[in-house]
């Protein structure tokens, strides 16, 4: 599953919005990392394997397919 998200930073009270394209995987069942499913966003980054978790909240569960 590919999955691209929009995700708002803030940086000097400006709301700038950041879209990270990886692999969508959950934390607990394919990482193993948590005791409860969270969504995860999956990427290389520099060479390196870098996890975006995804707030738990309604846009999460709809964008990851959970909603």
């Amino acid at each position: 599953m590919l999955l691209a998200l929009s995700v708002p930073a803030f940086a000097a009270d400006k709301e700038k919005e950041v879209t990270i394209k990886g692999e969508g995987k959950c934390a607990k069942c394919a990482l193993h990392e948590t005791d409860a499913c969270q969504t995860v966003i999956q990427k290389t980054e520099h060479g390196k394997m870098v996890n975006y978790y995804l707030a738990k909240n309604d846009v999460s569960r709809v964008e990851a397919g959970f909603g």
